[in-house]
């Protein structure tokens, strides 16, 4: 959360709301610390995932539609272009190993258009995007600050494809080493040397871990509150 005109309506908000949600552990304690928010009005809810929709397909069925090589190694990214997402390491990436990276983002070909190892998607389907992440040996999420909970890391998961994150707050509070990999921001050698201990992340306990955060379930905790302040 960045400090600027926006937090005066955020403290206003948090001031005068009976209860606030949080998306992770990491922006319940900005509350608190950096907002001085009681710690028993918050409830931290996760986001959910839709598990029906993002589901384990074959990798090579799914490199077959997007039209990718089958041994080549893949890393994949979606979201947009700022800086905080440090987009800029991608390009570094991008320079310094033999794989291919999926970008998904519409202004990727203004960015990557002149990496012959870049593939790029604007808007897409969700059916698109799980083959994308199926596609996939890992999804990247390079962000070099706090996020709340980024939706693509539980798709991705849900997908079966292992996550390659950046050690910021909000990106890694659900992870452990069975299906993820951490390095330092902007950390292009850190990076490199994760890439090959995706390969013994296994689809089926991706799949697993992503189950506990099914949309179904954040859906009934927020009826829960709802309900509490009827």
């Amino acid at each position: 959360m960045e400090l600027c005109l926006s937090n005066y309506l955020i403290i206003y908000l948090t001031k005068n709301a009976k209860k606030i949600i949080a998306v992770s552990p990491s922006i319940k304690n900005i509350l608190v610390n950096n907002y001085k928010i009681p710690k028993k009005k918050i409830k931290i809810i996760l986001n959910g995932v839709n598990s029906d929709k993002f589901k384990v397909i074959e990798k090579k069925y799914a490199r077959k539609k997007l039209k990718i090589p089958p041994t080549k190694l893949v890393l994949s990214y979606v979201g947009r272009m700022v800086k905080s997402k440090g987009y800029n390491l991608l390009k570094k990436l991008a320079l310094n190993f033999d794989g291919e990276l999926i970008i998904v983002n519409d202004e990727a070909d203004k960015y990557f258009s002149s990496y012959h190892n870049i593939k790029t998607f604007k808007y897409v389907k969700q059916s698109t995007l799980n083959l994308i992440y199926s596609a996939s040996d890992g999804l990247i999420l390079p962000s070099v600050s706090s996020e709340g909970m980024p939706l693509v890391l539980l798709e991705s998961l849900s997908s079966g494809t292992p996550l390659l994150v950046a050690n910021a707050l909000g990106n890694t509070d659900i992870l452990n080493p069975l299906i993820s990999e951490k390095f330092k921001p902007n950390n292009l050698k850190e990076l490199l040397n994760k890439i090959h201990l995706l390969k013994n992340k296994s689809p089926q306990e991706c799949r697993k871990y992503a189950e506990k955060y099914k949309w179904e379930t954040c859906v009934e905790e927020y009826i829960k509150i709802y309900e509490n302040w009827i």
